[in-house]
């Protein structure tokens, strides 16, 4: 297969969305339906909104936009842009602290407790019998 071939059908899907982005350059002429590629949105919004492809990228893996995946190429919409910088509530606050009361604590029982004593006991156990043989002399 020829090298060249992939290199030329890439020069020309940019310069495709060079003509798109060049004979519609406002974003007012964009139905808000119709789908971009992140190149072309960046070229056509990047004007009126503070958009690059990079802060796109960190969106979608965000979850905060949601584009339509076609060919490997993300797609996404006018209004998908627009949505992205209207105003938001913020997130609650989670509590730093971990010394809330009005989550009930967790009891040990009995038989937790034991459990850990005769572990416990077991291990000071094998430490002894290891403490003995080391002193025994050697012959």
């Amino acid at each position: 297969m020829d090298q060249g071939s992939g290199n030329r059908r890439n020069g020309l899907d940019k310069r495709r969305n060079a003509l798109r982005s060049e004979t519609r350059p406002s974003p007012a002429e964009w139905p808000d339906s119709a789908p971009m590629s992140l190149a072309e949105a960046v070229a056509v919004f990047g004007i009126e909104l503070p958009i690059t492809i990079s802060l796109l990228r960190t969106e979608i893996r965000a979850g905060r936009l949601a584009p339509a995946r076609v060919a490997g190429k993300f797609f996404v919409t006018p209004a998908q842009l627009r949505a992205l910088f209207q105003p938001r509530p913020a997130a609650p606050k989670t509590a730093a602290s971990t010394s809330d009361k009005t989550e009930p604590k967790a009891q040990s029982t009995p038989s937790s407790t034991d459990r850990a004593s005769a572990a416990q006991a077991a291990a000071l156990a094998a430490c002894r019998t290891l403490r003995e043989i080391s002193r025994k002399p050697r012959r």
